[in-house]
């Protein structure tokens, strides 16, 4: 199973006028931040500029692979990195690759087809039947998302991290959620995401992303990944061939 990361980013509503209201609402949010009885101090914003990388892409996905693949004819064979130096870690808590069980190996395996789920009478085969339930879980826990979501409707900078599988790696739940929010609170981007498709699947809501074959995915576990302990935030994509290409876009014509 691959746990992957999205973070939503909201800001508070936009203000009419020549003013930059994304800037204005981190001012205000960093000077309550820092008057703050024992507040840490903000970090500085970084702004790196990117001109090549303003409005429409020069090519389509179809053509930057075909440009990168008649470069990689071209190209001098790349050297591969020496070996990866990996951090100390404690061999009883470092994951095993010796096994190849996958977790389900000898479990009885069910084919269910779409027309017997329709005819099962399962709750939820139709989700726009099954009625609202009220939140559920820790009461603090509860109380403390809704302290976050009070800052943002205050116009606070907000920022919330979602964890989970194949259901945040392809971002339906979650990109959903983001546009839900976005929409009342603000939009301050479309949070992190790896600029090249860590495995077959993931994508962003609202992105588009293109990515030649030659990258080297990478998470706590993998077999046959870089083996050095560096993941970032859980996961990581790598290459050595100049040849290799990653890229990613905003979009709407991606919003199923």
């Amino acid at each position: 199973m691959v746990v992957a990361l999205i973070a939503l980013s909201l800001c508070g509503p936009a203000l009419a006028g020549p003013v930059d209201p994304i800037r204005e609402a981190l001012e205000r949010a960093d000077a309550r931040e820092a008057a703050a009885e024992g507040a840490a101090q903000p970090l500085p914003v970084i702004v790196v500029p990117v001109p090549s990388a303003a409005g429409v892409p020069e090519e389509t996905c179809e053509e930057a692979l075909k440009a990168a693949a008649a470069f990689r004819k071209t190209r001098p064979e790349p050297t591969p990195p020496a070996g990866p130096v990996r951090p100390p870690q404690d061999p009883q808590r470092r994951p095993s690759d010796s096994s190849d069980d996958d977790g389900v190996a000898g479990r009885p395996r069910v084919t269910v087809s779409e027309s017997g789920v329709r005819d099962s009478g399962l709750p939820g085969v139709e989700p726009d039947r099954v009625p609202l339930e009220p939140l559920q879980g820790n009461p603090e826990a509860l109380r403390r998302v809704g302290d976050v979501l009070r800052k943002a409707a205050m116009g606070q900078r907000t920022r919330i991290t979602t964890f989970g599988a194949s259901h945040t790696g392809g971002d339906f739940w979650t990109g959903h959620l983001r546009r839900l929010l976005q929409g009342r609170y603000g939009d301050l981007g479309h949070g992190w995401i790896l600029p090249a498709a860590l495995y077959t699947g993931y994508r962003g809501q609202d992105l588009n992303l293109c990515r030649t074959d030659g990258w080297t995915p990478d998470w706590v576990g993998k077999k046959r990944g870089r083996d050095d302990g560096l993941y970032g935030f859980g996961a990581s994509v790598s290459s050595y061939d100049p040849a290799d290409l990653g890229w990613l876009e905003t979009t709407t014509d991606n919003d199923q």
